[in-house]
């Protein structure tokens, strides 16, 4: 299901709706409630690009909520085992992975910009069932007390920070346009 040599996110359709995930913004969460209710027969389906693109011109919404890209990024070093923050900030400005791609480029698609509907990750809990009112959210594992960039930046070198924040520049602004 999911396209990890595009370096895409999943796609799923409830309510009529489609959502488009992004890892390390909820994905886990959104995945797994999804999966749950297709398996109570709500529904719920996993959907190809090819099949999310169809539904999307005949008018379906799509979709997405969007974390702080660098508080995203903290959230994958957590993920990954909590290295040295300066030789993670080292890998990830030398290699590309689905936990840390911007998420402007996973939501891009033929390049425009796919969703109809973008959200914030910390509305996530309180959004959710005006979206899918049919698909509970369940065990959303959603904390906003977790790692966050301020946790890690001071580990780091200042050419490495400024490094991550221009690698991130254009996801940061991205998000911040979201209301």
């Amino acid at each position: 299901m999911r396209i990890y040599g595009a370096q895409r996110a999943p796609y799923w359709e409830a309510d009529g709706k489609i959502v488009c995930t992004i890892t390390r913004a909820a994905s886990t969460s959104i995945n797994q409630s999804m999966t749950s209710a297709r398996r109570r027969e709500e529904g719920s389906n996993p959907r190809s690009i090819d099949a999310a693109k169809a539904r999307k011109a005949e008018g379906a919404e799509v979709h997405a909520w969007v974390r702080e890209p660098l508080d995203r990024l903290a959230s994958a070093f957590l993920y990954f085992g909590r290295r040295d923050p300066s030789w993670f900030a080292q890998y990830v400005l030398a290699n590309m992975n689905i936990h840390w791609q911007p998420q402007i480029e996973q939501l891009t698609l033929d390049g425009s910009l796919f969703p109809t509907h973008l959200h914030r990750f910390e509305n996530l809990n309180s959004e959710w069932s005006n979206v899918f009112p049919s698909v509970p959210l369940g065990k959303a594992r959603v904390s906003f007390e977790r790692q966050s960039w301020a946790d890690i930046r001071d580990q780091m070198t200042p050419a490495e920070v400024a490094g991550i924040i221009a690698k991130y520049a254009a996801d940061t602004a991205f998000y911040e346009a979201i209301s």
